[in-house]
């Protein structure tokens, strides 16, 4: 954590997403991670991309099922092509092979744990590195459907 804290120039962003909100049509795997991973992408985008950048290299955890995989790098190449005239490369990379990857993992479980059970003491310490707080996608909402 110490090191983390000491590196310059990072900053992460996060969605929240509350699953029992999610209605039924959007629960498959393939339509969830495709709609909720490409507002994350857009959020970062429009946000910490500079227009002085040459180009983009977006990183993600190897999915799994060839379904979800195929639904999500779809998605993520058309937010890309809808957000950014600039060069853009996607990356599917086993997590504990890229550093990143790991950090994105550590700062969502953070949040995670403020949202599920109102821990505070990792966001706490990661808290100066949010770009601006977590977005709660489905915050208006009221409807549980389960």
């Amino acid at each position: 954590m110490d090191l983390l804290a000491r590196r310059a120039n990072w900053w992460f962003a996060a969605i929240v997403v509350e699953k029992s909100k999610v209605d039924h049509v959007l629960r498959d795997e393939s339509v969830f991670y495709a709609k909720f991973g490409s507002m994350a992408l857009r959020f970062v985008l429009r946000g910490r991309w500079t227009r002085t950048s040459t180009g983009v290299l977006a990183f993600t955890d190897t999915l799994p099922m060839k379904k979800r995989r195929e639904s999500v790098k779809a998605a993520f190449k058309r937010v890309c092509r809808q957000e950014l005239d600039q060069p853009f490369n996607l990356y599917h990379h086993p997590r504990n092979s890229n550093g990143w990857l790991q950090v994105v993992d550590y700062c969502c479980w953070a949040v995670q744990r403020k949202w599920a059970r109102h821990d505070l003491r990792t966001y706490d310490q990661l808290a100066h590195r949010l770009a601006t707080p977590e977005l709660d996608v489905l915050r208006r909402g009221d409807t549980h459907y389960y």
